[in-house]
């Protein structure tokens, strides 16, 4: 084949790839691909991008802060506040031992109260209602021992 002289036009093959590739618009960045990833999981290890195993608090921390600016309302088209409210949670459970130890061992069913896992500040199902129980029935019997208002006719 001969080669084209310098006064022939080459073909522009950058217009060619455009027009084969879909336009910008069309096409997720990968922001846009992110935040829909973290919006499908529900594991918390997941939302972060970190390993359940070898995570250490500074692990934790550091991927809350990278997930946070890549979800933050501010910084995402149409203010979404979803993804960034996932990875707040996700670092609010992880960051915190207990909440971790419970997450850990029982998922998010741990956390919650109404499940009897113990979410209600890490006390065991019930043990809040006996605590009211005992010292508001010591309350009642110390009452009757030394009562205050005595009638003195």
């Amino acid at each position: 084949q001969p080669k084209p002289s310098s006064t022939e036009p080459v073909p522009d093959q950058s217009k060619q790839q455009q027009q084969q590739s879909p336009t910008q618009k069309d096409a997720p960045s990968a922001q846009d691909i992110l935040i829909s990833d973290i919006l499908q999981q529900d594991d918390y290890y997941d939302i972060l991008g970190i390993s359940r195993t070898s995570s250490s608090s500074r692990d934790i921390q550091k991927a809350y802060r990278k997930r946070a600016v890549q979800t933050h309302p501010d910084k995402v088209d149409g203010n979404d506040r979803r993804a960034f409210d996932k990875v707040s949670e996700a670092y609010d459970v992880l960051s915190d031992e207990s909440k971790r130890g419970l997450y850990d061992r029982y998922g998010k069913r741990g956390l919650d109260p109404t499940q009897g896992g113990g979410g209600g500040g890490g006390f065991p199902a019930g043990s809040a209602q006996d605590i009211f129980r005992n010292f508001f029935g010591q309350q009642q019997q110390q009452q009757q021992r030394h009562p205050r208002n005595r009638n003195i006719h």
